[in-house]
């Protein structure tokens, strides 16, 4: 993969741009013995070639009568291993020669069953031609941001798998101050630092940081070619990546040594102020739409904001507003930024200060422990109530835990129902989805929490309050649940929905 941003040309000495190499031998074999068989000849030998890129991708087209089978020697005496001869039956193939102008003896043989090969021969005269300077030139990390890396079934995020969340960019610090250098000459680095993320396809993958493995440490030759017309960033050199080192051109990187000589990323979008630019790259995935699945990586450019997270800390409790489970209530950093809270016994809220839970919204899920009751009529009259808005995410939900700890368990032989009022407006857009409230019981100090839940389902109407009981008795023996989860409508829904709560209570 060759560096740059204009097309480059290649000249034959003085032929043109485009050659065409001809052999006017023929070659016949008697197939017969005693001069009575059929004949098989190779004729009219020629190539054609065409340049692309900067100017050093050079494609050579291969013809003749009578042959049926080609190969063709692309010269460059530097290749290893043969990489710059290619077989064809036909069709164009192409190879990318260094970065510099220079002139390489191209080869072409036609071969055929039963007939002696042919091969032609030409000086090809390749010219380079550098770039102009790139909208990517200089420094840039991952964006500082929710979803600067996501995965999907899909280009856009219609069906939208994974993202990365605030909290992310603090537990992968090692991803998130990984550089990625695009130099003006052409050069292109991974700076990866003692850390990165390791994530490979293994088996027995586990994500974590850890130190960077060669060649995806930086210390290979690597440069990148920004071609504006097509919208594509192509990185050479073994180990060059941007975002995760795994992702490659229809294919998932099982480990170091099986990283690719060049990647190819589509250019999504670069901002007007030149600070951020968006990339995706997909790879075969039997569950994805198209039978592929994308994966779309952010930058933001070292020294601006989107390089770095928003450090304002209202309750001035050292735990940052963005990564603050608490961020109106001075707490700790060990409690998320929340006051410390002694074990709940019995788990109750009204929302008009006789509560005794701390409720947590998961992602972008909005809510209002003080929100002004929508309708005070029916079987709701109080003045404040707890609002949920999941803003169209996937996987939103509210929760609490008995203790911050996540040691102390429901003990569920004594009490096993969960009572709460529901109110939720006739949403603006018709919903599809079924109109459910979801409870579940989960162990909040497993890494995995919902693995092992037990979910209780309940509908609800639209434009009324109405009092929704949960009944968990058929796991009245389990002690493993420390953790209670709200949810409307399910997951995997994309639908938004506003709606209220109040009088929870534990029976």
């Amino acid at each position: 993969m060759k560096n740059y941003f204009k097309t480059g040309m290649f000249v034959l000495l003085g032929l043109g741009l485009t050659i065409a190499c001809d052999d006017d031998d023929t070659t016949t074999v008697d197939n017969g013995g005693d001069g009575g068989g059929t004949t098989t000849t190779i004729t009219e030998v020629s190539f054609t070639t065409e340049a692309s890129g900067d100017g050093t991708e050079i494609t050579v087209t291969p013809t003749s009568t009578g042959g049926t089978a080609y190969s063709v020697d692309f010269g460059d005496a530097a290749a290893t291993n043969d990489a710059d001869v290619m077989a064809t039956a036909g069709p164009g193939v192409m190879y990318d020669y260094p970065n510099a102008t220079a002139t390489y003896s191209v080869s072409v043989t036609a071969s055929a069953t039963g007939a002696e090969d042919v091969t032609i021969s030409q000086d090809v005269t390749v010219t380079y031609e550098a770039p102009a300077a790139s909208d990517l030139v200089g420094e840039w990390v991952l964006a500082h941001r929710e979803s600067a890396l996501y995965l999907g079934a899909a280009p856009d995020k219609s069906v939208y798998w994974w993202g990365n969340g605030i909290a992310d960019i603090d537990t992968r610090t090692c991803l998130f101050d990984d550089k990625y250098v695009f130099n003006t000459d052409g050069s292109f680095e991974n700076q990866m630092g003692e850390q990165t993320w390791i994530n490979w396809e293994y088996t027995d993958a586990t994500e974590s940081c850890g130190a960077p493995e060669t060649p995806y440490d930086g210390s290979s030759s690597m440069t990148y070619f920004h071609d504006v017309d097509n919208n594509t960033l192509k990185l050479t050199g073994k180990g060059a990546h941007l975002g995760l080192a795994k992702v490659a051109n229809d294919v998932l990187v099982s480990g170091p040594e099986a990283g690719p000589e060049s990647i190819t990323y589509s250019i999504v979008a670069i901002s007007e102020d030149k600070n951020e630019f968006e990339v995706q790259i997909s790879y075969d995935n039997a569950d994805g739409t198209d039978g592929k699945a994308y994966w779309n990586f952010i930058f933001a450019r070292v020294g601006s904001t989107g390089a770095q997270l928003d450090q304002t800390d209202s309750d001035g409790d050292g735990v940052i507003d963005l990564l603050d489970t608490c961020p109106d209530v001075s707490g700790t950093e060990e409690n998320g930024g929340c006051p410390p809270a002694g074990e709940i016994e019995d788990p109750m809220d009204d929302f008009e200060g006789n509560g005794n839970i701390t409720w947590v919204a998961d992602g972008d899920t909005q809510m209002d422990t003080a929100a002004a009751n929508p309708s005070k009529s029916g079987a709701n009259t109080s003045n404040t109530v707890l609002m949920y808005n999941d803003n169209n995410q996937q996987y939103a939900n509210i929760r609490f835990d008995l203790d911050e700890n996540k040691t102390a368990k429901f003990d569920l032989t004594q009490k096993h129902t969960f009572k709460v009022m529901v109110y939720v407006p006739t949403p603006k857009e018709a919903h599809t989805e079924a109109k459910t409230l979801a409870v579940k019981l989960q162990d909040g100090s497993s890494s995995e929490p919902w693995n092992g839940q037990h979910v209780e389902l309940q509908n609800y109407e639209y434009n009324v309050w109405q009092e929704l009981t949960f009944d968990f008795s058929a796991v009245s023996t389990e002690t493993k649940y420390s953790r209670l989860v709200v949810q409307f409508n399910g997951e995997n829904n994309y639908e938004g929905v506003e709606a209220y709560i109040d009088n929870f209570k534990y029976e």
